[in-house]
């Protein structure tokens, strides 16, 4: 059994999905302090100018770093749902198939919500459902607690899911002790992601690592879904 772990991120880049696909269980982090640097409450899509712009959710951040993610509420002074709403449509409504994503997102901009956790969450679930990827997510909050450091930790994770490998980014290999997990009897994989080019009507040239939503406003779900589809089984072609 292959299990990914990952902290939540708001509409994510299709590498965070790819990972998500080859997994047969895919943990959401939800007890993990926010990374400032991270895509933990905010993405980046693409303006009517081809320039990168973040969509960010705001939280309160009396005291965050000593809290847990999903203990995380909204900033209730700002409403970020209508300054997000309104930058897509400015950014996309000329796409051929904003229409029929929009329809999909919407929730997101018109529900309401209190923590963080639940607006990422409902991101995730969206894009998962949209991709067509049937992989079961478990969140980090219904398991044991994980004690330790960062190897220790996965490992406990990984334990509880009675895992025999552990899909990993490549970023990770810096810090990752090889025989602790060889040890508990986990083989360490690494996603090996190619991010496909695909048209953006915004951008003359290919902006890559931006929200999966770009792709979806450009191609639609059908082409998407085969694009996203068949990067996956190329990446399980060269053995991932």
């Amino acid at each position: 059994m292959i299990v990914g772990i990952h902290q939540l991120h708001y509409f994510p880049w299709m590498g965070y999905l790819d990972k998500m696909a080859k997994s047969d269980a895919f943990v959401l982090l939800d007890e993990v302090q926010l990374n400032d640097a991270s895509y933990m409450f905010r993405h980046t899509l693409l303006d009517k100018n081809g320039e990168k712009k973040y969509i960010t959710i705001p939280f309160n951040k009396k005291g965050y770093m000593q809290r847990k993610y999903n203990e995380l509420e909204l900033n209730g002074a700002v409403d970020w749902q209508t300054r997000q709403k309104n930058f897509i449509q400015d950014s996309y409504r000329k796409h051929p198939y904003y229409a029929e994503i929009w329809a999909r997102i919407e929730p997101v901009f018109t529900g309401k919500f209190e923590r963080l956790t639940e607006v990422t969450e409902a991101s995730v679930d969206i894009l998962r459902s949209i991709f067509g990827i049937e992989t079961p997510l478990v969140k980090q909050s219904s398991l044991s607690f994980a004690e330790g450091q960062k190897n220790e930790f996965l490992i406990h994770i990984l334990q509880q899911l009675g895992a025999d490998r552990y899909l990993s980014g490549n970023g990770a290999r810096k810090y990752m002790d090889m025989q602790m997990f060889e040890n508990a009897g986990i083989h360490v994989v690494y996603q090996q992601f190619t991010l496909p080019e695909y048209p953006q009507k915004n951008s003359a040239e290919f902006v890559p690592g931006i929200s999966s939503l770009d792709l979806l406003f450009n191609c639609g779900i059908e082409e998407s879904r085969r694009i996203f589809w068949e990067n996956v089984a190329r990446g399980h072609e060269r053995g991932e």
